[in-house]
């Protein structure tokens, strides 16, 4: 069986669990379809799609509504992964989606925050950089560990979360510090977190959030909550009692919020937890 059809059979069997914590605020729109990536604003969000898609950085209200779809004109969308938001309002999307583990090409486009939301079109300044620790285009499977899909932006500096896909799975995040000031830059391995090895499919990291200093750690059945990037430990997990290709994390006044991709399950989703209770 094929990893995409054992994903599915996967999210299948899990979302026959009752009682879902997550709240549904709205179905995304067909256009949002992939959401790779999330920020909660005030009164508003930012999401984007991930690889093959246009290199586009969607405004929508609570309702699902879009409001301003703004288009980074000097950026492709080879796999967008990750979205923060910086100090001095700063936006950051993260181009280093990398399932083969054999880029050369990673990028984080950065982007004013004010400009996405009046204006269609907004030319980047680019962040490029390598893994300081990767020699092999793609190593060998026991060390498919080059595979980004969370950001967080921290003082002056973007820290940058793996998606393991080591096989045998080992439950390991690699987290790299990578400058936010654009030109080219070597990403050093700042930390390790270990989360639970049983599946890949439960707690590979599909984005990351942080508030208070605290980080939020998403996978498709879990949010683990650490107590901060200096000192990474566990504080709390929550899991979800419905399952879906949950892939973006952000949050805002007590509350996390949550967007999935469609699938065969049904229309892609924005949901809500109230945190902490």
């Amino acid at each position: 069986m094929n990893p995409q059809r054992k994903l599915y059979l996967f999210f299948l069997l899990c979302s026959l669990s009752s009682h879902p914590q997550e709240g549904l605020v709205a179905l995304l729109p067909q256009e949002l379809k992939e959401s790779s990536g999330l920020i909660a604003l005030d009164t508003l969000f930012l999401s984007i799609n991930d690889s093959g898609n246009s290199p586009t950085i969607y405004v929508f209200d609570q309702k699902g509504v879009v409001l301003n779809k703004c288009i980074v004109a000097n950026a492709l969308n080879i796999d967008w992964e990750a979205l923060t938001l910086g100090e001095n309002k700063t936006v950051y999307v993260g181009d280093f989606g990398n399932n083969k583990n054999d880029r050369r090409d990673l990028i984080i486009y950065k982007v004013n925050l004010a400009d996405v939301l009046a204006s269609s079109t907004v030319n980047a300044e680019k962040i490029t950089f390598e893994y300081h620790d990767q020699t092999s285009f793609p190593p060998e499977k026991e060390n498919f560990n080059f595979d980004a899909e969370g950001m967080v932006c921290h003082g002056d500096s973007l820290f940058v979360f793996i998606k393991n896909r080591s096989n045998p799975y080992t439950g390991i995040v690699n987290i790299y510090v990578v400058p936010n000031s654009p030109g080219h830059h070597s990403a050093k391995l700042y930390s390790s977190i270990s989360l639970p090895n049983n599946t890949w499919f439960e707690n590979s990291v599909t984005d990351v959030c942080i508030n208070m200093g605290s980080i939020y750690i998403l996978t498709y059945r879990y949010i683990y909550v650490f107590h901060s990037l200096n000192t990474p430990v566990l504080l709390d997990t929550i899991e979800f009692t419905g399952v879906s290709q949950k892939e973006g994390i952000s949050y805002r006044n007590g509350a996390l919020y949550i967007t999935d991709e469609k699938t065969f399950l049904g229309a892609a989703r924005l949901y809500q937890i109230n945190y902490p209770k």
